[in-house]
């Protein structure tokens, strides 16, 4: 096996939050498929909706970090209030621009100016998440850690 593919595989906090990710993606492409009754695989790797995929990455590092280093560790320190900050962002700045961005599509809709702007790409919308989101990511995040961590 290539060294660094080995690393990778063994690395628990990475595993941890790597394959928290990729449960809270395959969950929201799901998701997604299920309401608009079409599956779309670009969600895989968008930004926005149920679960927070970026929650689940670092709450899933930060988690995997705790339990193989320990809850003590300088390493755990780091990796908590880096999943702090993401959370925050993603709650904070990140949904405020995609309500932006929401509301200047629209302006974009019933303005005079809109047929200046008819090749123009539509703003993306769904850039951050709501508070319940992110704690459903979180949670994959954990439960993921101590899934990987259990053997």
């Amino acid at each position: 096996m290539n060294p660094l593919l080995h690393v990778l595989a063994t690395n628990r906090p990475l595993m941890s939050a790597f394959g928290a990710w990729f449960v809270a993606q395959l969950l929201k492409t799901l998701i997604f498929a299920y309401l608009e009754k079409q599956v779309n695989w670009r969600r895989m790797v968008e930004t926005g909706g149920l679960p927070s995929a970026h929650a689940a990455l670092v709450v899933g590092l930060a988690a995997g970090v705790g339990l193989n280093d320990g809850w003590q560790s300088t390493a755990f320190a780091m990796s908590l209030v880096y999943a702090l900050v993401v959370m925050y962002d993603a709650i904070g700045i990140r949904r405020e621009a995609g309500k932006h961005a929401d509301l200047l599509n629209e302006l974009l809709l019933i303005s005079v100016i809109k047929d200046l702007y008819k090749q123009r790409e539509k703003l993306k919308e769904l850039l951050g998440h709501t508070p319940i989101e992110v704690f459903a990511g979180a949670l994959i995040g954990v439960v993921m850690a101590l899934l990987v961590n259990s053997r």
